[in-house]
């Protein structure tokens, strides 16, 4: 395989125009976003039109016309939603002997830890930090059980 050949293959994997360079496929990605239908380009000293409805490209030198890959890359992130916690407690009982207990929160379900807040030493009234549980860690047939630990009991 000759260089051009190889990076025809790798452009065409990663979903661009065809193989050409990055500046000719940002001009083609903003005409075909505006809704044109030709573009003019030059490759190595040699004029072309591109034309994108019909997905090819003629040279000024003559020749058929070649088909290219007339797609836009998309960049697709999957979406992730979560639920958004702010917990506090009040009065608890104090379990330790010497001083005040020092509690911290587990979220669990179905005997599965699904978080676990930091320890506050030394108080019956915490608030603990914000915190966030992905929905796809969560079965949403079960309940979320919210307990309550002190740390060194």
């Amino acid at each position: 395989m000759r260089g051009n050949d190889q990076k025809w293959e790798f452009e065409k994997r990663r979903g661009l125009w065809a193989a050409f360079p990055p500046r000719i496929n940002q001009k083609l990605n903003e005409a075909f976003a505006d809704g044109v239908d030709t573009v003019s380009i030059k490759i190595r000293t040699v004029d072309c039109v591109v034309h994108l409805g019909r997905k090819t490209m003629k040279s000024s030198r003559g020749g058929k016309e070649k088909k290219v890959r007339c797609r836009r890359k998309k960049h697709t992130v999957p979406a992730r939603t979560c639920f958004k916690f702010k917990i506090s407690a009040m009065e608890l009982v104090n379990v330790d002997t010497f001083g005040m207990s020092d509690p911290y929160l587990v979220v669990s379900q179905n005997e599965r830890v699904l978080y676990q807040t930091e320890v506050i030493n030394d108080n019956l009234n915490p608030t603990w930090k914000m915190f966030e549980i992905f929905t796809d860690l969560v079965d949403s047939k079960l309940p979320l059980n919210f307990k309550i630990y002190d740390y060194d009991v």
